[in-house]
């Protein structure tokens, strides 16, 4: 329904009815213009006919509508001079709307055609609802809140702290030294910070694009493109299918939950419960922690070494791209069901077996696959690859065993059918491929006991 403003004189000012989030401004400041006009009909600029006006700083309220030709063109309002006042704006002019601010606050509630903000270097904080057309809004340096709707429009931020809820296709930039919030609801978006941001993707379309500088947060999103620029304390949260980089000069990013997502990052990573389809390019050190049903691409470089837990279930991790040693751990939740598939890189990595199925690959450097006597109970474990170095080992932590007990150990184990060594050790069996039983002595074994404390 269209908005309605009665004048002093009775004259009667139609503007269109606002869509989405300017709704119930627009209602709101209806009514306070209507009895604004019956109180202090002072208080009340119209403009209705194309032009540029100065706007007396007598007004509380002022009305931008159309006239009866819509087509005559756009109304241009200069601030003059409400310094200390603060100012309610409701337009719905077709042809266009433009505002130029000087250092009040105030409120702008647009509900048709274009809004033309500028407040670029003014101290005021305002509250902008665009409305569905192709708006430019060049904020204020004071703390503002914008409200687009489902056009395309240019929104350039200035150093306060804002918060902008974005419907259209919308090019967002700016905000230094401020704090920003920015939440996306449509698609085919750009957004730009040169500071810290919380951005929220929420749009149920594609192909946002983000770039948030330092100790930034990105939520969410689907095939969105989303690059960190500065800062050591950056974080992604969940989205899926999403392409997330780090710069140089990002020291750290935390990824929490998502899924299908891949990453490439140029130091630390911490990577948690991640599912799906992950992959991750990482050139600092790398902490991972796994998640049911999800399968993991790793290559990890750098000095640094690098860590992965699996969770329960099944997982798969694929490392082989790796020049940096992980340290990989199997599920070692107790009484949990857990297939895990993994395979280690160029470097000297760890393999730890726990209490599920686990599938290990050391890949091309020294290996060492650990069995610890506290945490695989009813562990079963193949290891693919042993064979390919003679210093792989295998290392059993807390068995008690010695050197006489080891050659025991061996002496009882049997290859399988297919001429695999099966060694059984305390509930937990290890069954090394194309290796026998014969192939296997005391240097290819790590015994590690840790001495027990007593009060």
């Amino acid at each position: 329904m269209a908005i309605t403003i009665t004048g002093a004189n009775g004259e009667v000012y139609t503007l269109a009815a606002a869509t989405g989030r300017g709704r119930a401004p627009a209602l709101q400041l209806q009514s306070k213009i209507n009895t604004a006009v019956a109180q202090n009909p002072d208080s009340v600029g119209f403009y209705s006919e194309a032009g540029v006006y100065q706007a007396s700083s007598a007004y509380e309220y002022l009305v931008v509508a159309d006239d009866t030709d819509t087509s005559t063109g756009g109304i241009t309002l200069n601030n003059a001079g409400f310094s200390a006042n603060l100012i309610n704006i409701l337009a719905g002019r077709k042809s266009g709307t433009t505002y130029n601010a000087n250092n009040e606050s105030g409120q702008i509630v647009n509900t048709a055609g274009s809004l033309d903000f500028n407040g670029a270097g003014k101290t005021g904080a305002w509250t902008l609802f665009t409305g569905d057309g192709n708006s430019t809004i060049k904020s204020t340096d004071g703390n503002n809140r914008i409200n687009t709707g489902t056009g395309k429009n240019t929104i350039t931020l200035g150093f306060g702290n804002n918060s902008v809820y974005s419907e259209g296709q919308d090019t967002i930039t700016g905000g230094g030294t401020g704090y920003q919030s920015v939440t996306l609801v449509g698609s085919n978006s750009q957004v730009s910070i040169d500071g810290t941001a919380l951005v929220a993707d929420a749009s149920t379309g594609e192909k946002n694009t983000i770039s948030v500088g330092k100790n930034s947060t990105v939520t969410g999103g689907s095939s969105t493109t989303v690059t960190y620029t500065d800062g050591d304390k950056n974080e992604f949260l969940a989205g899926n299918q999403n392409t997330v980089s780090a710069s140089a000069n990002v020291n750290s990013l935390k990824v929490i939950h998502g899924g299908d997502n891949t990453f490439n990052v140029n130091n630390k990573l911490g990577l948690f419960n991640a599912n799906g389809n992950t992959n991750v390019t990482v050139n600092g050190q790398f902490v991972g922690f796994g998640a049911s049903d999800s399968n993991y691409t790793v290559n990890a470089g750098g000095s640094d070494s690098g860590l992965f837990v699996a969770n329960i279930g099944n997982e798969t991790l694929n490392a082989s791209g790796s020049t940096a040693a992980i340290q990989i751990y199997a599920n070692t939740v107790s009484g949990a069901q857990s297939n895990f598939v993994a395979s280690g890189g160029s470097a000297n990595d760890t393999l730890v077996a726990g209490t599920g199925n686990s599938t290990f690959s050391g890949g091309a450097g020294d290996n060492l696959f650990l069995f610890t006597k506290e945490t695989g109970q009813g562990g079963n474990t193949v290891i693919t690859d042993f064979a390919n170095s003679s210093q792989n080992k295998i290392g059993l932590l807390n068995f008690g065993l010695d050197d006489n007990s080891l050659a025991q150990l061996l002496k009882n184990s049997q290859n399988d059918t297919s001429g695999n060594a099966v060694l059984n050790i305390e509930g937990r069996n290890i069954t090394v491929e194309n290796v026998a039983v014969s192939d296997l002595n005391a240097d290819r074994f790590v015994l590690i006991n840790t001495p027990t404390h007593t009060a």
